[in-house]
């Protein structure tokens, strides 16, 4: 056989390898793998380790990994998945008996899903850091929720009664504010921006499709709660079911929760981002889009309802309006369509009043008996007003707020429905003033930013001017727990110091921030940006 010939055959025995029996051996492998993955692991952490493999697998053929990230970091925070990472240190079900639920819900710190994502954004970023190829934007402002930390440490290590739950909400507040300080340095294109926009509005439609079948269903479990059998342990997802109403009736109606652990969670989400849905509606030129952007508008607003939550739809509908008002005054659509627009609001209220007054008018005794809540928070700021009781130690510092058993083994948590007086007993006087300042600032940056010439910038910049608005009015009523709750705020948070650096680095090149009253034009391909 000359050399020629066992060449030829030596490249089709390779070929022939290649294409049938190194398939069939991954596969095997695969297999195997499998196998040993369910016989060792429940099968929904298998489902999840081959999800992730997949969700990895397009960051090495994208010309653009970044962008894909914060895309799937944006869209993670609605899935309420997270593992305790400090059970050894103490144990939540302990720390739930002892000093009750504290209003952040942090009993341990948690790994959540948004975290690892946000760890593989960050890694390049820091590399690229540390060797010095680009250097680190800090703003001014961003100093203030240092000081707020420093403050909230040095007051719990005086007062907490658990330095544990403050331990754990501070780690949780940092890693918040890390994502904030990624957002502010890494958003500096208008495609980051659109994805971003795009990752949130898919992120309404799964909440809005979860909210509306759970509710059908008449399920209160968290969708993602069993995954690692921590919602459940020692009793912890033993908690009361929520009913829109307060008869004694066994046919009561459960309240709705998508994939949270609380319907109120699931009401903030919505808060967040039915502003931005609404302000994409306004700026659509063509029929088709903007008729789709109406159904997912109307989904949304039917979860918000099916969560049955009070003070999400008042903070809603005062987002709502100020979203219409921005937009008027920052000239983003016309005159005549703003008053054609308002006057169908105007309209469809009017009409839904009754049901409305019926919404808001139910389960009277939780309303009324959240003014005896406040009294004892009162109480409890007074005790220690300048420095507070610790961080995440409002419910350790007071039996009322502790743990309480009811009948079988259901239990029942009691926490004060005012996040600002809540931030003022555990921080006192000054650690509030930093903390509502530095969101304070946020909102007045987010303002000039919406008059930006830039479209995408100056649309999402109202919608979030409106987010905050009505989370202003929501929080007046809630404890605002949650870890999606703070994410998202934060999240506005970086992206309004992003669109701001993105202003100063093109304020050379054009004029970017206008006074209200001028004259905005958008050219039709601009409405037709996302």
């Amino acid at each position: 056989m000359t050399g020629e010939t066992m060449y030829l055959t030596s490249r089709k025995t390779n070929k022939t390898f290649q294409t049938i029996f190194l398939p069939l051996l991954a596969g095997i492998g695969v297999a195997l793998f499998t196998f040993a993955a369910l016989s060792a692991l429940r099968p929904m952490l298998v489902i999840f380790l081959f999800g992730g493999v997949a969700v990895f697998l397009p960051t090495l053929i994208l010309k653009d990994p970044k962008l894909y990230w914060l895309f799937l970091f944006s869209l993670s925070l609605l899935f309420d998945i997270s593992k305790r990472l400090t059970s050894w240190m103490a144990k939540p079900w302990v720390l739930f008996q002892e000093y009750g639920m504290p209003s952040s819900g942090n009993l341990s710190v948690h790994l959540y899903l948004s975290d690892i994502v946000l760890i593989l954004l960050m890694i390049p970023w820091l590399c690229r850091l540390a060797f010095r190829e680009e250097k680190i934007y800090f703003p001014k402002f961003a100093w203030i929720p240092v000081m707020y930390l420093a403050w909230a440490t040095l007051g719990s290590l005086a007062h907490a009664i658990s330095l544990q739950l403050s331990f754990f909400e501070l780690t949780r507040q940092g890693i918040y504010f890390l994502s904030f300080l990624y957002l502010a340095n890494n958003v500096n294109s208008k495609k980051y921006v659109r994805g971003i926009m795009a990752a949130l509005v898919l992120g309404i439609l799964i909440e809005a499709v979860a909210v509306i079948a759970a509710f059908q269903l008449q399920t209160t479990e968290s969708a993602f709660g069993g995954i690692y059998q921590e919602r459940s342990d020692q009793g912890l997802g033993e908690s009361s079911d929520l009913y829109t109403s307060e008869t004694d009736s066994s046919s009561r109606t459960k309240r709705s929760q998508g994939t949270f652990s609380h319907p109120a969670h699931a009401a903030y989400y919505f808060e967040y981002l039915l502003p931005l849905v609404l302000i994409l509606i306004v700026v659509q030129k063509r029929a088709g889009p903007r008729l789709a952007l109406m159904v997912l508008f109307l989904l949304g607003v039917t979860g918000l309802i099916l969560t049955f939550s009070r003070s999400g739809f008042i903070g809603f509908t005062v987002g709502f309006f100020s979203v219409l008002l921005i937009s008027r005054i920052r000239n983003i659509f016309s005159r005549s369509k703003f008053a054609v627009f308002l006057a169908g609001v105007i309209a469809v209220i009017i009409i839904a009043s009754p049901f409305i007054y019926d919404f808001l008018t139910s389960r009277p005794k939780a309303f009324s008996y959240r003014f005896y809540l406040l009294e004892k928070g009162f109480e409890m700021y007074l005790e220690n007003p300048v420095v507070g009781v610790g961080i995440n130690n409002s419910s350790a510092a007071n039996k009322i707020f502790q743990f309480k058993k009811g009948k079988g083994k259901k239990w029942e948590v009691i926490v004060i429905h005012n996040h600002y007086l809540i931030v003022a007993i555990e921080t006192g006087i000054i650690g509030a003033i930093l903390y509502f300042w530095f969101f304070v600032l946020i909102g007045i940056k987010a303002y000039r930013c919406s008059g930006s010439r830039d479209f995408d910038v100056s649309i999402f910049s109202v919608a979030i001017l409106g987010a905050y608005f009505g989370l202003a009015v929501h929080n007046l009523a809630e404890p605002f727990g949650g870890h999606a709750v703070h994410s998202m705020l934060w999240l506005f948070a970086g992206l309004v110091a992003a669109f701001e650096k993105m202003g100063i680095e093109e304020e050379n090149k054009a004029p970017v921030f206008k006074e209200p009253g001028g004259e905005r034009v958008h050219s039709q391909s601009q409405g037709q940006a996302f």
